[in-house]
């Protein structure tokens, strides 16, 4: 309605206003158990999607020029681990203001900082997947310590890897279409390069990334996926995959004898297409309610 005309744009602009005035109050150091912080909370997730509803429907500049102005973005550097779903809108609005070359530039440097381009984006999207960078608290690591839990955990956690890895791969693809006299594909190349390396460093899948002993993760997320049925984040990463791939197919990546893009190809032909027909899979039936089928 807000995007036909027929609730005033003025509403809209409220609304962020009213959410920046509560995010001062979180950054002056607000309770975090208060009314407004429950109150920030609240509107933070319906707001933000539907930002991302109107950039992924070719409004990208003007939910831009909002973010901007109301600090929405800014209020959202910290990617807060302990929160699936605030993660995850983060990461779907990112994803909708990255799907352009116009925008994307634009957002990364509104996100973090002048400056800020395809390879610093990139890593503060899947730093929440990294263990160096946070330990036993990065989300794979959380699905690996979740024991007897319920679907909905579960689903919310592989639906919140998969929104970054989809924002990671939209960044790549519209930065690496951007152009000027200053930037070019060799620049491009250098950037890409850069976003290959940190993949490798968080040893998605067997024979990548540092030494020691391998607990690929996509192995950790596909186990997971297949226990409830929904393979998200493995669709994601097949697509931050495929954009790496049609930039460049470095033969350089690691040490040894196993060379180049080779251990995510026997990935992809060993566990998701090897193991497809012995994976289980949720669909929706006609009438809403969920079904479990094997293919």
């Amino acid at each position: 309605p807000i995007m036909t005309g027929d609730i005033p744009s003025g509403f809209l602009e409220l609304t962020l206003k009213r959410l920046f005035d509560l995010q001062q109050q979180q950054d002056d150091g607000l309770d975090p158990n208060s009314e407004a912080s429950a109150t920030y909370r609240a509107l933070l997730l319906p707001v933000v999607s539907l930002l991302s509803a109107m950039a992924g429907a070719g409004c990208g500049c003007v939910v831009l020029n909002l973010v901007q102005s109301y600090g929405i973005l800014a209020g959202m550097h910290e990617i807060d681990l302990d929160d699936c779903e605030c993660t995850a809108a983060t990461a779907d609005l990112a994803a909708a203001l990255a799907s352009s070359p116009e925008t994307c530039l634009l957002f990364c440097q509104e996100w973090l900082g002048v400056g800020a381009g395809m390879v610093h984006t990139v890593k503060k999207l899947l730093s929440p997947l990294d263990q160096d960078e946070h330990g036993s608290r990065n989300l794979s690591s959380r699905l690996m310590q979740r024991g007897h839990v319920g679907t909905a955990e579960v689903i919310a956690c592989i639906e919140c890897i998969g929104s970054l890895l989809r924002a990671a791969a939209a960044v790549v693809e519209s930065a690496s279409h951007y152009r000027d006299e200053e930037f070019t594909r060799a620049d491009v190349l250098i950037n890409v390069r850069e976003v290959w390396k940190y993949i490798e460093s968080l040893k998605f899948v067997v024979g990548t990334g540092s030494q020691g002993p391998d607990m690929p993760l996509l192995r950790v997320i596909i186990e997971w996926e297949s226990s409830v049925g929904v393979y998200t984040a493995t669709e994601n990463f097949l697509m931050l995959l495929e954009v790496l791939l049609r930039q460049d197919i470095p033969s350089d990546l690691r040490d040894g004898q196993i060379k180049g893009v080779l251990p995510y190809l026997q990935y992809i032909i060993e566990e998701v297409l090897g193991k497809s027909d012995k994976r289980s899979y949720m669909g929706k039936i006609h009438d809403g309610s969920e079904m479990e089928m094997e293919m």
